[in-house]
C-alpha cells in the first residue's frame, strides 16, 4: 500500500533506516565487544575472590587481609554492575533514536513536497500513512537492533570457551 501512495518517500524511509540500523551496529560493535570481554575478566577474578574467601576465611583472618579481598571483591562487582548498566542503556537507547530519525526524516519529505508546492491535501494523509507505519515498523527494527547487540556481548564468552575447547583438545592429540 505505501508504494503506491509515494514510492520515492518509502525508499528514502527504507533505506535511512537500513544505514542508520548499520550505522549504530558500527558504532556500538568494538565498544560491547570489549565490554563482554571485560565483563569476563571480572567474573573469573569475583569467582576467584569468592573461592579464595570461602577456602582460605582462617587465612585472611589472621593475616589480616580480610578487608583487601572485601574491597576486590565489591570493585568486580561494581565494574559488573557498570558493564550492565553499559550494555542495557545501549540497548534502551535505540527506540528514541530511531523515533528522531523517523520524525527528521518524515519532516524533510514534508518539507521538500512543500518546496515543490504540492497540494496540502495530499502531503498530510501520505505524512501520516508513512508516520503511522513508521511507528509500526519501530518496534521490530529498535528489536532487531538489540538482539543484536546483546548478541554481540554474549557471543565473546562463547568463543572464548570454544578457543580454549580447541586448546585442550590440541593438548589431548600432543600427549
Amino acid at each position: 500500500y505505501l508504494m503506491t501512495i509515494n514510492f520515492e518517500s518509502l525508499m528514502i524511509i527504507l533505506i535511512s533506516f537500513i544505514f542508520f540500523s548499520i550505522f549504530l551496529y558500527l558504532i556500538n560493535s568494538k565498544p560491547i565487544s570489549n565490554m563482554s570481554s571485560s565483563r569476563i575478566i571480572n567474573l573469573r577474578d569475583r569467582l576467584k575472590l569468592m573461592y579464595d574467601g570461602l577456602t582460605g576465611a582462617n587465612f585472611y583472618e589472621l593475616t589480616g587481609t580480610k578487608k583487601k579481598l572485601f574491597h576486590d571483591f565489591n570493585n568486580s562487582n561494581e565494574i559488573i554492575a557498570k558493564l550492565n548498566a553499559s550494555i542495557q542503556f545501549r540497548r534502551g537507547v535505540n527506540k528514541p533514536i530511531f523515533e528522531i530519525l523517523l520524525a527528521t526524516i518524515i519532516l524533510f519529505v514534508a518539507t521538500i513536497a512543500f518546496k515543490t508546492n504540492q497540494d496540502l491535501n495530499l502531503i498530510i494523509p501520505q505524512v501520516g500513512v508513512f508516520l503511522v507505519a513508521g511507528y509500526r515498523l519501530l518496534p521490530s527494527i529498535v528489536k532487531i537492533i538489540s538482539s543484536v547487540q546483546l548478541y554481540s556481548f554474549f557471543v565473546t564468552p562463547f568463543k572464548k570457551i570454544a578457543q580454549e575447547m580447541e586448546m585442550f583438545k590440541q593438548n589431548i592429540n600432543e600427549t
